[in-house]
């Protein structure tokens, strides 16, 4: 049976102990187990199994691969100590029998997006940001849609509208929603893609020197770019709106999260892969349901294409399209 593997790091302690079940890791000297877990190697966490795809019935295992080392370890995106361990990581995915790795949350964001990972192991490597970006569009009209809003009439900004998941939802969704406010520092080169086209949606731009009031208008705001979040006035934007959050780490605390009832905070999409999946522990999510950059992987293996698919800063629309196509198929 072809395998997978996906590199993970808890987010925090509280997730280290409801992963494996231990609540009482939660009573400790934080600082003490901060210190403890940044010394041990990289294991595989538990199998996954269950995984069939509905187009011919295929059935692929992944291996779970976590690297005990908590945000506050790794501030430093150039941090040596942080990448040696995730390259651990991944040769003891390819040692396991792996046929390709998946990066989750700070391991894709090291080694140059993945790139020096891939380098350091014999096996491909991908982030799975060409999936996160792809079904990103899908979620959103689905989002809209659960929450009673016709998208035909809903108004949408979109803050970082010129990077590549804020690019890919303007072109995804420019004839699929009634009004999209779109922010950038780039303004012109808003401005020269919009041209003279015409759009079903009604499309305005905005540059940082704007006030934000369009914010205050939208019916779901899908950051883009962490840098931009401080323009929400949480306490200002109108009742049941949708705020999607597509950034790592997430522009939000969680006393934030608290501060208005009527407001939906979506980090990310969750998606379900085909068949029974079990990933035989917990990481926050309802059993069976997987990040996109995880599904990723899973696709990439359902195909045998196992190549390095989505590694360094930029991620092909194309890409992000053919994932999306055969996310479907599967």
């Amino acid at each position: 049976m072809k395998k997978f593997a996906f590199i993970f790091h808890p987010h925090d302690i509280d997730f280290l102990a409801d992963g494996f079940n231990d609540p009482g890791l939660k009573q400790k000297n934080p600082k003490l187990i901060s210190s403890t877990l940044k010394w041990f190697p990289p294991f595989q966490r538990e199998k996954v199994t269950g995984i069939k795809s509905d187009f011919d019935g295929q059935q692929i295992e992944g291996l779970m691969i976590l690297v005990t080392l908590i945000p506050e370890h790794m501030k430093d995106l150039n941090d040596k100590f942080a990448l040696s361990k995730f390259v651990e990581a991944g040769r003891l995915a390819q040692d396991l029998g792996a046929s390709i790795i998946g990066l989750g949350a700070y391991a894709a964001l090291y080694g140059r997006h993945g790139v020096d990972i891939a380098a350091a192991c014999k096996i491909p490597v991908t982030t799975g940001n060409s999936y996160t970006v792809g079904v990103t569009p899908e979620v959103i009209l689905k989002v809209l849609k659960s929450n009673g809003k016709d998208p035909e009439k809903s108004c949408i900004t979109i803050l970082g509208a010129t990077g590549i998941v804020g690019a890919y939802c303007l072109q995804a969704l420019k004839d699929k929603v009634g009004k999209m406010n779109l922010l950038s520092s780039n303004y012109k080169r808003i401005k020269e893609f919009l041209g003279a086209k015409k759009f079903k949606a009604q499309i305005k731009p905005y540059a940082l020197t704007d006030k934000p009031d369009y914010i205050l208008e939208s019916d779901l705001v899908l950051i883009g770019n962490g840098k931009y979040a401080p323009l929400i006035n949480l306490l200002k934007v109108k009742k049941g709106t949708i705020i999607y959050d597509c950034t790592y780490p997430k522009s939000f605390k969680d006393q934030d999260y608290t501060l208005r009832d009527d407001i939906l905070f979506i980090d990310g999409g969750a998606i379900l892969p085909p068949g029974n999946p079990d990933f035989h522990f917990t990481f926050g999510f309802p059993k069976g349901m997987a990040f996109p950059c995880m599904a990723e992987t899973m696709i990439l293996t359902f195909e045998d294409m196992f190549e390095s698919y989505s590694i360094g800063r930029s991620i092909d629309f194309v890409k992000a399209m053919t994932m999306d196509e055969l996310a479907k198929k599967h």
